[in-house]
This record gives C-alpha cells, structure tokens and sequence, in this order.
C-alpha cells in the first residue's frame, strides 16, 4: 500500500483538486490521509463529503511539520508521499514511482519531474533533479518537489520526519537525512503539478531574509552531524557552504548582473534543471534538460583548470632551472677569456 499524505490549513478551495488527483490513481492500493492541520473556513465539510473515499485527521493547528509527521506516523502504507494541498498528483504518478521502488530495492526515495503552474494553470516550467545523488544535493544545494515523491516508510522511521525548525526548507533538509541511508532513485517523467502562488509556505512574500538565513541553516545543520559519509572532507564541506551563502544572496538580491552591481552571477546548474516554457518553439511541448551525469561536469572541469595550472607551473620551474643553468654555463665561456686577456700586457709606446 502507498500512503499519500495530504497536509491542509485553510484551503477549502483548492484541497478538493488535490484530493481528488489521489482518488483517480491508477495504482489500486493507495490511502489518502488529510491531515487537516486546524481549518476554519470550512474544510471539514468538504472532508466529509467524501465519506470513506479518504481517511481524516483533525488537530489544532501546529504547522505543516507536524502535520506531515502526524501522517508519517499514522500511515499505513509500505510506502509514502506527501502531496501539498494546493498540487495535484498525475493519474500514473503512484503506478510509475512503484514501478522503479520493485526494480530498485535499495534506492530510499524515487522522483521524477513536476509542472511548476502558476495561479491559473499556465505552465511556468519543468522541474527536476535528474540522476542527482546526495554528495551532489549537499554540494549544488537542490532537492526535487515533493509532488510525486515518494518515500520507502521503512527509512522514514529510520532517518525521522521534518523538522519544524526550519519551516522553509523543510522537504530539503529531510531529503539529505533520507540519502544518509541509501541512493535516491530517478524516473525521467512528470508525476504532478505544483502551483506557484504567494499563498505558498516556499512562495510566501515579503520573507526573503527568513528563506536567505535558513537556506545556509539548514545546510550547517546537516554538516554538523558525525554520521556524514567519509569523503565529505573539509574542502567538500566549504564548497558547500560557498553554494549555500550564494544561494542565500541570490534569494535577498533580486535584480542581478546589472551596470551598478559588484558582482555578477552565472548559475550553471540551475539552467538544466528547468526550462522556461517561452524557450520552447511556438506548439512545441516544454522539454526537461537533465544535468549531465556524475558532478554535472563542473567538478570535472575544474579537475582540468586545477591540472592546467599545476602543468603550468611546473614547466616555468622547469624553464627558470634552465635558463639559471645556461647563465652559469655562458657566464664561465665568457668569463675565462676575459681572464687570459688581463693577464697579457699591453706594449709600452715609445715618448717621441
């Protein structure tokens, strides 16, 4: 079974889309458990309307963390997902994540890509991660949506819910801890839709400094731990960070490379991972752009540069001992005639 967490406060308006995307899973065996995270405009009526067609709990509210680990809790499936209240599932979202959970045991999590709409169901871009893994979500600071996601039950109880303390950024934090117990399994189709809004927890208004401060938090707090893989060495770690406070600066910057700014920025991870829908060709269907494999190149290219300069140098050493040694050796040839000459005297004029 597949337990879809639904978390919901105040939504009346748009949890019934999103409920209704679980009821029509092709998938056989799927539980939809609402947790209804304190509602007062209504939403319990709407809940009722759909009988035993969907499992409710009620509880005052505590914020969305709690919610999802009320569900995580409570759920009785083999496996999870948590679907925000305004996003809808594809029809063989459940069908498809399954799928690749049979053909890869090991994997902890499976993901694809999700439409990123916005208010009015306009297609704003495609989202997805690709083939990355953790040491790369640490380093290049990516996550994929939660739409779609699904989670094995079984590390969840391991690796804990989300934390509360960072409201924000709670599905990335999470989904680090999750790759501390084994690989994350991609799948290269879309599995739902999640809607753009300011009504958001991750697009909410007029809160870029909380989103910019807890960006680098919830890095640092993952890098404290003393269970991190061996090769998250000191330089690892500070790459890392570097990504993090860019990360954060870009969210309280706004406008950038412009005349009057210090800096300019290049973010060449991103670029790959969505495609703006106005890039495609008048008709054409957006197309996901995966990262290239392994590091996403960059790595491997800074490999290169770092070689290059390393080559560098050592054949300027190289040609400063040569040149050092041709001048001691010309300096010896000219030298020694010059020594012979002074020794021969120069003959006497006669005074006439």
């Amino acid at each position: 079974m597949v337990t879809v967490v639904l978390p919901t406060y105040d939504r009346v308006t748009l949890v019934g889309a999103a409920i209704d995307s679980v009821l029509a899973q092709t998938y056989p065996d799927v539980e939809c458990l609402v947790i209804d995270d304190g509602s007062t405009d209504g939403t319990d009526e709407l809940l009722r309307s759909y009988g035993d067609g969907i499992r409710v709990l009620s509880q005052e509210n505590r914020g969305q963390a709690a919610a999802v680990n009320r569900g995580f809790a409570e759920g009785t499936g083999e496996f999870v997902s948590i679907l925000g209240s305004d996003d809808a599932l594809m029809p063989n979202a459940v069908s498809t994540a399954i799928s690749v959970a049979m053909d890869r045991p090991e994997a902890v999590a499976i993901h694809g890509t999700v439409d990123v709409t916005d208010e009015n169901g306009s297609l704003v871009f495609r989202y997805g991660i690709g083939n990355m893994q953790l040491r790369e979500c640490v380093r290049w600071h990516f996550s994929p949506s939660t739409t779609g996601l699904l989670y094995r039950k079984a590390v969840v109880d391991i690796a804990g819910g989300w934390d509360p303390q960072f409201p924000r950024g709670l599905d990335y934090e999470h989904w680090l801890r999750m790759g501390l117990h084994g690989p994350y399994a991609y799948v290269n189709e879309t599995l739902g839709t999640f809607v753009q809004h300011p009504g958001s927890v991750t697009g909410r208004a007029n809160d870029e400094a909380g989103k910019a401060r807890e960006s680098v938090e919830n890095l640092e707090a993952f890098l404290a731990r003393d269970d991190l893989p061996s090769d998250f060495d000191d330089e690892f770690c500070a790459e890392a960070r570097r990504t993090a406070y860019i990360c954060a600066g870009l969210i309280l910057g706004g406008p950038v490379n412009q005349p009057q700014e210090r800096f300019r920025l290049e973010d060449r991870v991103a670029p790959s991972m969505a495609l703006e829908e106005g890039a495609t060709l008048p008709g054409q269907e957006p197309q996901t752009v995966e990262p290239p494999a392994g590091d996403i190149g960059l790595q491997e290219e800074l490999r290169e540069i770092r070689d290059q300069r390393d080559q560098a140098l050592a054949d300027r050493d190289r040609l400063a001992s040569e040149i050092d040694a041709l001048r001691s050796s010309q300096s010896w040839r000219i030298a020694a005639p010059l020594r012979r000459l002074r020794r021969v005297r120069r003959p006497h004029r006669s005074v006439g």
